[in-house]
């Protein structure tokens, strides 16, 4: 069943995309461009989140009420910043809920995504981890940490995103979201063919045509997405535990 809010919000978001946005992150948008803590001008900015995913974030964030959350990838800092003003909304209690992990932040991205927080008064809300996902992931287990929704989109290599979704399942609450991103991306469809095989009983995909129908013909090109699995984004809601007793059958993927 498709969650309510979606429905609700669904047309409005898509005539005005900028107006569900933090208002730092509609500017951002809008020049297209980016500047490093150190001057450096990125004209590239494509390895942000597309608006409609970025809309989708806030959505979730706003029916959820998640109070810890976590990303894979913060590159320029786009889905950060929507991360980041939910928090702030949420008032001081949800001070630094947020995390962002990405190892290329202070140095491919000459900490673009940083200086945006800041600029948008934003960065108390959110902890920054230069490191890889594979190093600081198994540290946040271990310290038997939990979080409420996960956006992974970091580096798209099979290995990677499967380790991604491995830790993240084990962080992430019953009844919170995982969201990945470039799931049409043979790699993270991989991913995705691998959790809907052999965690059917732990997740369940939200289809989200209802969110995309600002026109009859958006509709239908969802939908026809959806089903060939060349959708972009990807959203699962963790329904049970998370964990295949020792013996379960792996089904092929």
């Amino acid at each position: 069943m498709l969650p309510s809010f979606i429905t609700r919000f669904a047309k409005p978001t898509l005539r005005e995309p900028f107006s569900a946005l933090p208002d730092p992150l509609q500017q951002f948008l809008r020049t297209g461009t980016a500047n490093g803590t150190n001057g450096k001008i990125f004209t590239d900015v494509s390895s942000n989140s597309t608006t409609s995913n970025l809309i989708l974030l806030q959505l979730l964030l706003c029916e959820s009420r998640a109070k810890a959350t976590l990303e894979v990838g913060m590159a320029f800092g786009a889905s950060t910043l929507v991360f980041a003003h939910h928090h702030n909304s949420q008032g001081a209690r949800n001070e630094g809920r947020h995390t962002a992990i990405d190892p290329n932040e202070d140095t491919v991205y000459d900490s673009a995504g940083r200086k945006y927080l800041e600029a948008a008064g934003l960065s108390r809300n959110v902890r920054v981890l230069p490191a890889p996902s594979s190093e600081a992931l198994p540290a946040f287990f271990a310290e038997g940490r939990r979080i409420d929704l996960a956006y992974i989109d970091g580096s798209h290599l099979f290995e990677d995103v499967f380790l991604d979704f491995y830790y993240i399942n084990r962080l992430l609450r019953e009844g919170g979201y995982l969201v990945f991103d470039d799931s049409s991306h043979a790699d993270v469809r991989k991913v995705l063919a691998f959790i809907h095989r052999n965690f059917s009983a732990h997740y369940r995909a939200i289809n989200l045509r209802a969110y995309y129908r600002g026109t009859w013909l958006e509709g239908i090109k969802y939908q026809a997405m959806h089903l060939l699995k060349k959708n972009q984004l990807t959203c699962l809601q963790k329904t049970g535990s998370g964990q295949r007793e020792w013996d379960a059958v792996l089904h092929d993927f």
